[in-house]
Order: structure tokens, then sequence, then C-alpha cells
């Protein structure tokens, strides 16, 4: 059983990056700008959680 809900996670992985990669691109910039943002921002300072 661990290893079909370990498959059904990836599958659902694949199809997610799937679906963000097929999104436009200006979709995707501004996903990956604010990923980017809030990756820098838990980095700089872990005590200005919101």
């Amino acid at each position: 059983p661990q290893a079909f809900m370990a498959s059904i996670d990836l599958k659902e992985t694949l199809k997610y990056l799937l679906v963000t990669v097929l999104k436009s691109k200006t979709d995707h910039e501004m996903c990956y700008k604010k990923l980017t943002f809030q990756a820098s921002r838990s980095i700089s300072g872990h005590r200005k959680i919101t």
C-alpha cells in the first residue's frame, strides 16, 4: 500500500508540474518571482513569518 500511495503522489506531482508548465508565460514568471521572493524572505528572516 505504501508504494501504491507513493506512486499516486508522484503522478499528482507530475500532473501539477505539467499544468504549471503549460500555463501562460506571464503566470509562470509571476509564480516563480513570488516563490523566489517568499524563499528569500524566509531565508533572510524567520522572525518575520506572517
